[in-house]
């Protein structure tokens, strides 16, 4: 009688096992409200991610960091892929193109969920898509030369009017955040820069260092170690307080009030899947994308580059990027950039 109880433990045990190995290969998602777990078969293979930028540019760091955080949760590798092209228009083409099974995700950043359309360059937007998680955003900054002559915002935009077309500022491609900003000082004060276009912000922090541009716009994370290194200084923050780590730079409505209208603001990165992908696999991945964001070293990444963590998903990440496009589209259309109107987005105008 012992020796059958015995067998019948080891056989319970191996039984368990197998199925705790069977769940453990597919995935698991809350189902229905009331807190049963259902399983699904997925993912039956490794996930590619498309990063729709080049290599070593921030949103490719951002993913990497990302995706290295999730294959812990999800248990499948995520091979990473750099699809360059068209402002990011070709990966998110790419993506949209793929199987909605949730097996190809896109590692995406503002720039090509909002800003292709307007511009006649890609079709594609955030609405072709479903947010898993946005990540963070940044803060951008306006900076100078650590000797330059321009100690506060304030100096800088009146001399800007005083001798319009003069003073030059960096301008990166079209919806960058460099020419997002400028358009906002535009707008608000009056001033008129020149323009100096640049391939990247490496070449255009290059120029400032170097004395041949005035002035530059750029993330934070971009400029901050040389400000600590004491070649660069910030005039101001765009956003409406000061932040933590840089208690001493002012907001930039602190010389232009008007500015606040704008904010917060700043660019963003996330992962996406195809908005017709079924919905226990967006919710898998939104489960464990939401698990990585707590995983330490991809919260010291985002530290470390200055992000202001978000980790928000489905809906509310929809209003969020709703909200984004509205205040920078029909900022960029007003002022006479964009090839089309926001309205091809159904992006609603900002109330006044």
């Amino acid at each position: 009688m012992l020796k059958n109880r015995s067998v019948f433990r080891v056989i319970f045990t191996l039984v368990a096992l197998f199925m705790l190995m069977i769940a453990t290969a597919c995935g698991s998602i809350k189902s229905n409200g009331e807190g049963k777990e259902k399983s699904i078969n997925f993912p039956t293979k490794n996930i590619t991610g498309v990063i729709p930028f080049g290599a070593g540019g921030p949103t490719d760091s951002m993913a990497r960091a990302a995706a290295a955080a999730a294959e812990q949760k999800i248990g499948k590798s995520i091979i990473m892929v750099n699809k360059p092209g068209a402002s990011g228009g070709i990966g998110t083409q790419d993506v949209y193109d793929s199987k909605a099974d949730g097996h190809t995700l896109l590692f995406a950043a503002e720039t090509n969920l909002t800003i292709l359309p307007v511009f006649d360059i890609n079709e594609r937007s955030y609405k072709d898509f479903e947010a898993i998680n946005i990540f963070g955003r940044t803060y951008s900054a306006i900076a100078v030369k650590a000797d330059s002559k321009y100690n506060t915002l304030e100096d800088l935009i009146n001399d800007a009017k005083e001798n319009p077309g003069k003073i030059s500022l960096t301008l990166g491609s079209s919806g960058s955040q460099s020419q997002i900003v400028a358009t906002m000082l535009r707008e608000t004060t009056g001033a008129e820069f020149n323009m100096i276009p640049f391939d990247g912000d490496g070449p255009a922090l290059t120029a400032v260092l170097g004395g041949h541009v005035d002035a530059f716009i750029s993330s934070v994370a971009m400029g901050i170690e040389n400000v600590e290194g004491g070649k660069l200084k910030f005039l101001a923050i765009v956003h409406d307080e000061p932040i933590d780590n840089l208690p001493d730079v002012p907001p930039v409505t602190e010389a232009i009030p008007e500015m606040e209208k704008y904010l917060p603001w700043g660019p963003f990165s996330g992962v996406f899947v195809k908005k017709d992908t079924p919905d226990e696999i967006k919710q898998y991945l939104i489960e464990k994308f939401k698990e990585a964001s707590e995983v330490q070293e991809f919260k010291d990444f985002l530290a470390n580059s200055q992000y202001v963590p978000l980790s928000i998903s489905g809906q509310e990440a929809e209003e969020f990027i709703t909200d984004w496009a509205s205040k920078t589209l029909w900022l960029l259309h007003d002022a006479g950039i964009t090839k089309k109107s926001p309205e091809v987005l159904d992006i609603p105008k900002p109330e006044k």
